[in-house]
């Protein structure tokens, strides 16, 4: 596609699928495809402010205030943790 400059952009499409051959794009016409979550993680909206507050700390430090590092109390990562460990026990049973 050349630009007016001079320069040119090329643009590609590609549809992404999981292995067992479901599309991650969700199909504007059908409504199809798409990720869900096999856990949903419901967080507060206090919850939501905290955990984005955090990650802007993360990855926009103010270098001007002096650096404490803040615990951060991410729900979906500790629940995977919880999944995690329920299949090491299930694994450990069979």
């Amino acid at each position: 596609m050349p630009l007016s400059d001079g320069s040119a952009m090329r643009l590609t499409i590609a549809k992404y699928y999981t292995p067992n051959g479901s599309m991650i794009q969700r199909e504007p016409k059908t409504g199809k495809g798409g990720i869900e979550p096999d856990v949903e993680i419901k967080l507060s909206k206090d919850e939501e402010l905290k955990l984005y507050e955090g990650m802007q700390e993360i990855y926009y430090p103010d270098k001007s205030k002096e650096k404490n590092k803040k615990e951060i109390n991410d729900k979906a990562i500790e629940k995977a943790m919880e999944v995690f460990k329920m299949m090491e026990v299930i694994k450990e049973r069979v």
